[in-house]
């Protein structure tokens, strides 16, 4: 069955932050993605400390609704490999156990933020308008997994508001054209990802919400899995 465990949806929820590829050049026919590009890339991983909320909810294909809740925080001024920290698992003080396996989890895990944006943002668009840019495919390496390069079965769309600030991308929703399989052995035959960003007080954008929704099989069962996750508590550290 497909169940709503931390490890099983690992993989995924490296999607739905990552953003691998080195900050591609955009084009001069869009330039609005001159300005979202070189807005995105003024931040960094080592600038906020926040908190992150995952709510993992599954639904095998027979079976009830199963739903695994962890809160952590993120903190780029603490020593290397303690900058995430489990606070709650299901409401309750982690164990031993629970608090090791989120280590290895985001031992090496990247980041998520609005400054990931700048690092696929410029990659030659299908259509480019000042309100949103589309995307039919992104180059090779451009969301590479490891397990599985999604760059080719993905489509994407940013959406763009304009304010006196400047232009910011609100949301971008990715979803995906072709099926894919994971280690050979799960199937993923529905995905899309939905992020929502929002301006803090100074104006600066930032990461406010993501649902990444997936249906897929396994040897013994098949099912659905939606991940939500919220993103609160801002504050800045250098």
């Amino acid at each position: 069955m497909m169940t709503p465990s931390p490890a099983s949806a690992a993989a995924l929820i490296l999607f739905a932050g990552m953003m691998t590829a080195g900050p591609a050049a955009a084009q001069d026919a869009c330039p609005i993605q001159d300005q979202l590009v070189e807005s995105a890339a003024t931040q960094s991983a080592d600038e906020l400390a926040f908190t992150r909320t995952v709510m993992i909810e599954g639904r095998p294909k027979k079976g009830d609704i199963e739903r695994t809740e962890l809160v952590e925080r993120f903190d780029p001024s603490a020593p290397e490999g303690e900058r995430w920290t489990l606070v709650s698992y299901n409401g309750d003080a982690p164990t031993k156990k629970q608090l090791k396996e989120a280590r290895q989890r985001r031992g090496t895990g990247m980041v998520p933020g609005y400054y990931r944006l700048a690092t696929w943002l410029g990659v030659d668009p299908a259509t480019c308008a000042p309100t949103e840019i589309r995307y039919d495919r992104f180059p090779k390496k451009t969301f590479d997994t490891g397990p599985v390069d999604m760059s080719g079965r993905m489509n994407a769309v940013a959406k763009i508001e304009t304010d006196a600030r400047g232009p910011m991308v609100r949301r971008t929703e990715f979803n995906l054209n072709k099926p894919f399989r994971v280690m050979l052995v799960a199937k993923i035959t529905d995905f899309d990802v939905v992020s929502d960003y929002r301006r803090l007080a100074d104006g600066r954008p930032v990461l406010d919400r993501q649902v990444m929704r997936f249906a897929g099989s396994r040897p013994g069962g098949s099912g659905t899995q939606t991940v939500v996750t919220t993103y609160s508590d801002y504050r800045l550290v250098r």
